[in-house]
C-alpha cells in the first residue's frame, strides 16, 4: 500500500497483546517480523510500535521500530494515546541528520549524542544501529515462553511455516470447539488441501482450574476433537501431530479475570514444512 507513496513513508504499529490469534486470513499466510522488518528497510519505510499493556513483546516491537528508523511506545493508560499521538507529527517533522566516520563499520552498534537543552544542563541520547537483521526479531527467540521449539523431534523432520496461532476455544471444562471457531478449522484444511507439503501441529491447551493430571485428559480431547475433524474432511492422519499440553503453557499465568481463563481454554496450531 506504501509503494506509491510519497518519500516519508511510516506505519505505525498499535497493539495491546502477544501474537496469538490472527493465523488466518483467506488465501495467505501469517506473516512474520522479520519479513516485515525486511520489507520496510527495502522501501524506506519508518515503523513505529505503541504497545498498550503489560502482555506485549516488548524486545521485538522495541527493536523493530529501532531498525527501521521508527519509534517506540510502551503505555499502561488510556490518557498516554493523547500523548503519544500529540507527539508523533513533532518527532516525523523535526529531526537531525548525523554524519560521522568509523574505522569498522562491522564493530558500530549506535551513536551516542549530547548537547545542551538551552537551560544550562547537557543531555546525552543515544541510538542502536543495526547493520543486519536482529535476532530479536525472530519471534521464536524473542517469545518468552517458546514452548513449541521443545517439541522438534516430534515434527517428522520439517520445520516451523510460523508461531503458533490460536484458532479456537472451548467452554469450561468443554472438549468441543466453540461454534463460532469452527470457521477457523474450515480455513486451515483448505490451506492444507491447497499445500499438500505442510504438516500441523494441535497443541491442546486448558485454564488452571483443576488437577494437573485432568487437564491433561481434557486437552488431550481438544486434541482428538480437531484430529478427527481434519480426518473427516479428507486430511491425511500422517500429516497431523497432536501434543497435549494441559495447563502447562497458559497464555495467562495469572487467571483473575474469566476472560484470561477463557483465552487459555484453547487449541493453537503450527504448520510445517
Amino acid at each position: 500500500m506504501l509503494d506509491s507513496a510519497g518519500q516519508h513513508k511510516e506505519v505505525i504499529v498499535f497493539t495491546d497483546g502477544y501474537e496469538n490469534s490472527s493465523f488466518f486470513v483467506r488465501n495467505a499466510k501469517a506473516i512474520t517480523a522479520l519479513e516485515v522488518a525486511k520489507q520496510a528497510k527495502e522501501n524506506n519505510i519508518k515503523i513505529t510500535c505503541i504497545s498498550f499493556g503489560a502482555y506485549v513483546n516488548k524486545p521485538l516491537l522495541e527493536v523493530l521500530a529501532s531498525y527501521t528508523g521508527g519509534k517506540y511506545f510502551g503505555i499502561q493508560s488510556n490518557k498516554e494515546i493523547t500523548g503519544v499521538w500529540t507527539e508523533l507529527p513533532y518527532l516525523s517533522a523535526n529531526y537531525y541528520v548525523i554524519s560521522f566516520r568509523t574505522k569498522s563499520i562491522d564493530k558500530l552498534n549506535g551513536v551516542k549524542l549530547t548537547y545542551n537543552n538551552n537551560i544550562g544542563q547537557k543531555i546525552t541520547t543515544d541510538k542502536k544501529i543495526h547493520i543486519a537483521l536482529p535476532d530479536e526479531l525472530d519471534e521464536a527467540k524473542s517469545l518468552p515462553n517458546a514452548y513449541w521449539q521443545n517439541f522438534d523431534s516430534l515434527y517428522n523432520n520439517k520445520k516451523p511455516v510460523s508461531i503458533p496461532q490460536a484458532i479456537g476455544y472451548f467452554n469450561f471444562n468443554g472438549h468441543i470447539l466453540i461454534e463460532d471457531y469452527v470457521k477457523n478449522v474450515e480455513l486451515l484444511v483448505e490451506h492444507l488441501e491447497q499445500d499438500t507439503a505442510l504438516d500441523v501441529v494441535i497443541f491442546g491447551h486448558t485454564d488452571m482450574v483443576d488437577t494437573d493430571e485432568y487437564n491433561m485428559r481434557l486437552s488431550n480431547e481438544r486434541c482428538n476433537w480437531a484430529k478427527k475433524y481434519f480426518i473427516e474432511k479428507g486430511i491425511s492422519e500422517t500429516r497431523i501431530i497432536t501434543i497435549p499440553l494441559g495447563e502447562e503453557y497458559p497464555i495467562y499465568n495469572i487467571e483473575d479475570e474469566d476472560w484470561k481463563a477463557a483465552e487459555n481454554r484453547r487449541i493453537e496450531v503450527l504448520l510445517l514444512r
